[in-house]
């Protein structure tokens, strides 16, 4: 069973792993490769700031995957993430679905949720499609999103 918590400071080095993994960085919006410092001081500054929630998705105790909100007044942009050790095995939509519902039940009730995907990233179109998303437009290299309430 899935279970989400808050990310902490010690989840950085992990998140770097899965952030700079070549599938990850294909299926990004931004495809290049992340310097540790740089990903460093983005994190910190993730946990620091009040309008993003990144949350670490575990099995068993072990890290699989997170799901993270960047909120930016009625909306929030959702993205997730797989332990590349989990991907293929049915675990993207439970983290989202988990994500989602964590975060309507705090302050997210009545935020428009959007996300943007590669359109060559068909699992996730899948996976964001079946926890209600619809297209909202294109442009060139990136769909978009949206889920309200």
């Amino acid at each position: 069973m899935i279970s989400l918590r808050d990310a902490a400071p010690d989840d950085s080095a992990v998140v770097f792993e899965w952030r700079n993994d070549e599938a990850t960085r294909a299926a990004s919006v931004s495809r290049e490769p992340v310097a540790r410092e740089d990903h460093e001081r983005w994190y910190a500054g993730v946990l620091a700031n009040p309008s993003r929630r990144l949350y670490i998705a575990l099995e068993d105790g072990e890290r699989v995957g997170l799901c993270r909100f960047d909120i930016d007044g009625p909306d929030a942009e959702v993205s997730i993430n797989l332990n590349p050790e989990f991907r293929g095995k049915g675990y993207a939509g439970r983290i989202l679905g988990g994500a989602i519902e964590r975060f309507r039940a705090g302050e997210g009730a009545g935020i428009r949720l959007t996300a943007t995907i590669r359109p060559e990233n068909a699992a996730s179109m899948r996976i964001f499609a079946a926890h209600g998303f619809t297209a909202t437009g294109s442009e060139p290299g990136l769909e978009h999103f949206e889920l309200r309430d």
